[in-house]
């Protein structure tokens, strides 16, 4: 007999997102804290958001931080690529990844 979903079940599975915090990526991204913190700086690596814990802010990360890490990890170790370089890259990438904007079907008129 099949199992039926019951309506807090599908809410927790569309809610639910996974969030990591600052050691858990460093451990995730194999990484140094003082390579992360020189990303951060650069603003390579922001976090998804910022919690507070015992009074004090702590951000988390999703797993597109993660990705973003192997990105910039192989583009500096293996491609040799500056920070610079990096940021454009990274801006390149998310412009790539974000949804279009419409574009308009009409034809601009000739000028007469």
């Amino acid at each position: 007999m099949a199992r039926r979903k019951t309506e807090s079940s599908a809410a927790v599975r569309v809610s639910a997102s996974v969030f990591f915090c600052r050691s858990a990526l460093l451990r995730l991204g194999k990484i140094s804290e003082r390579k992360f913190e020189l990303w951060e700086r650069e603003e390579l690596i922001v976090p998804a958001r910022v919690a507070e814990f015992d009074g004090r802010p702590e951000p988390l990360y999703d797993r597109r931080a993660i990705a973003r890490i192997r990105i910039i990890r192989t583009l500096e170790r293996e491609l040799g690529v500056n920070l610079p370089g990096i940021a454009v890259a990274l801006r390149l990438l998310d412009r790539f990844a974000a949804p279009a904007a419409p574009r308009s079907r009409r034809r601009p008129r000739p000028a007469r």
